[in-house]
């Protein structure tokens, strides 16, 4: 969502990767920043891309907040009984409070 311009910071960068369970869709939930962190920077774009190479990835979606705000929680989760990868990206920019 949204394209970083040459003056937006990589905020965050992660790499997340869990293994399949027979019978269960894999979850997780990212948040940026943590919870109780300040929030100096908002958020100009965001990237998650699918790391599996063999259509047996995930899905991704953005929960709460996003571009325009000072935070993101990005829920994650896979197809059944699969594994799934991802990398994800957020880029920003400060702002004066």
């Amino acid at each position: 969502m949204g394209q970083p311009k040459l003056e937006d910071y990589l905020l965050f960068k992660m790499d997340i990767f869990k293994f399949g369970i027979p019978l269960i869709k894999r979850k997780s939930i990212i948040e940026y920043p943590e919870p109780g962190i300040a929030r100096y920077y908002v958020i100009m774009a965001i990237a998650v891309r699918d790391t599996m190479l063999n259509d047996t990835g995930g899905y991704a979606s953005i929960a709460a907040g996003g571009i325009g705000q000072r935070f993101v929680r990005i829920r994650l989760w896979s197809q059944k009984e699969s594994s799934f990868a991802f990398s994800i990206k957020v880029y920003g920019r400060h702002v004066a409070r």
